[in-house]
């Protein structure tokens, strides 16, 4: 007896049928007592074929749409009868259900019985409910999804809703594809940019252009087949920036509505202070020491001095007073960078009239802020991209150029953010455009240039022509753009073709509870 095996045993090797070897007799043996880790690995098993019969029904329900129809108004129909009582029916007797339900009332109460007894047997005793999830586990998340969604619509409960569109087996199995096709997307424009030394974000953006269409596809078709201007992105950048620069006027002027409606008198203590300050930065004991910071002094305190006379009730307003710093900053903008302490002083004075404002009348210190971030992000953006007035054309599309690389010289990818902000407050796009450009060459950029030709030889002396020409096509930019472009497209086509598929349809591929009807729908056709 010490020989003597007491474990399960296992069924014996038989010819291969396609699922695991000992799967029926599993099932078979499914009950109450049944450990709740069997059963979830005989439901693991067992999901494929599972959810191909999910699948099956629905489309199968989706192929007779009016006998479909008929089945589900005789499911409502019957399930009326079953809840009525027998006193009732009695009472209007055949003639009364045939007026009521028509001829096929006996079959509709059948359907609904049978549809019952199909959940009892199910939910109605652990039993049931394990041997369900064993044998069909994607239709008892079908029911789960149904049940709980319908529960996050009566609640109007996002989280519940999110729950039930979580575990909706085609959800889930869209999601699993998505996430597949990303990974294997992402791993595919890596290795395409590698082979052709344009880098991912080229291959990436001809893609989504693609997949977008109209201005995005205009642009990077324009760049990639020469047939747009090169410095097509430069001005899309530039016209983003002057945007961006009459956003920031139009929310300022907004902002000061309310600032011109307070009349409250300032005083010019601070700023008078400021002036002392300023004069003990360009004399000594009465004698200039900076002829030019005294010239560039002397300009902003005679300004001052001229608003100080002005009415007070018009010109000593916080509106008043922030036009007398838009005097000064005018002054400050005509001194040269290199004058240091001349731009030191004006400075000063510049920010005390600021400070003054900002501390008598709160409101214009919120207005103030939010002028200060749009201009120091502009200024940012500018000096990042060399778009200021003064880079040559040549500098700014080297800058613009460089956002398609991730690498050392573009901070990687700190650049590229800020140009991604600069579209978006600017509302035009220029990376499709930049990407064109980057895919409009016939042979592979940078070092994979200088490898093309021992590469090919290296082919054709390995498989000939057929491995010559495959090197070809994935080391050529513009064979990969073009590529990559169509494969955009195509999706965008598929996208536009779904809005003609039927009303069912779509509601089966976007719907857990129609989806659900329409599974118990083919699983009863399937029946009959």
């Amino acid at each position: 007896m010490a020989n003597e095996y007491v474990g399960p045993i296992l069924a014996q090797p038989t010819e291969y049928t396609g699922q695991v070897m000992g799967a029926e007799n599993q099932q078979q043996s499914v009950n109450a007592d049944t450990p709740w880790g069997e059963v979830l690995t005989q439901a693991g098993f067992n999901i494929p074929s599972s959810g191909k019969k999910y699948v099956g029904s629905i489309v199968e329900a989706i192929k007779h749409p009016i006998q479909t129809a008929t089945t589900v108004s005789d499911l409502g129909a019957g399930a009326v009868i079953s809840m009525m009582p027998e006193s009732m029916i009695s009472y209007l007797g055949p003639t009364g259900m045939r007026v009521l339900f028509g001829e096929r009332n006996k079959e509709m109460k059948q359907l609904a019985n049978a549809v019952g007894k199909h959940y009892v047997n199910t939910y109605g005793s652990l039993d049931g409910f394990k041997k369900a999830v064993a044998e069909d586990p994607v239709a008892i998340l079908g029911d789960a999804a149904t049940i709980i969604g319908g529960l996050g619509a009566a609640t109007k409960s996002p989280k519940i809703a999110a729950i039930a569109a979580a575990i909706d087996p085609v959800n889930a199995s869209i999601w699993a594809a998505q996430q597949t096709r990303r990974g294997a997307g992402n791993v595919t424009a890596s290795v395409l940019g590698k082979s052709t030394g344009t880098g991912t974000a080229p291959v990436i953006e001809a893609y989504q252009a693609g997949r977008q269409g109209g201005a995005a596809a205009e642009q990077l078709t324009g760049q990639m087949r020469g047939t747009s201007p090169m410095t097509e992105p430069l001005t899309i950048a530039r016209r983003n920036v002057e945007r961006v620069r009459q956003q920031r006027a139009q929310d300022y002027r907004s902002g000061m509505v309310n600032i011109s409606n307070d009349k409250s008198i300032l005083v010019f203590d601070d700023i008078d202070n400021a002036l002392i300050s300023a004069l003990d930065k360009t004399n000594f004991r009465g004698v200039t020491k900076n002829t030019k910071a005294a010239d560039a002094l002397q300009s902003a305190a005679e300004i001052i001095a001229e608003w100080k006379r002005l009415d007070p009730a018009q010109y000593h307003t916080p509106e008043g007073f922030d036009a007398l710093k838009q005097r000064i900053g005018g002054v400050l903008e005509t001194i040269p960078y290199p004058e240091a302490t001349s731009r030191t002083v004006v400075q000063g004075l510049y920010d005390s009239v600021k400070s003054t404002v900002t501390k008598q009348a709160p409101e214009y210190a919120k207005v103030m802020k939010e002028y200060q971030n749009m201009s120091e992000l502009l200024e940012e953006i500018q000096k990042t991209l060399s778009l200021n007035p003064r880079a040559s054309v040549d500098t700014s599309m080297r800058k613009l150029q460089s956002l398609m690389r991730n690498n050392a010289n573009t901070n990687y990818g700190q650049r590229t953010a800020t140009a991604n902000t600069l579209e978006q407050l600017g509302g035009e796009s220029m990376m499709p455009s930049l990407a064109g450009q980057a895919l409009s060459e016939w042979t592979p950029r940078g070092i994979q240039g200088a490898l093309t030709l021992p590469a090919g030889v290296s082919a054709f002396e390995l498989g000939s022509y057929p491995l010559l020409a495959g090197y070809a096509a994935v080391s050529s930019p513009r064979l990969v753009g073009e590529t990559a472009y169509a494969a955009g497209q195509g999706v965008r086509l598929a996208n536009q073709a779904s809005q003609y598929i039927p009303a069912p349809v779509r509601a089966a591929a976007t719907d857990p509870l129609t989806r659900n009807l329409l599974n118990q729908a083919g699983r009863l056709e399937q029946r009959k």
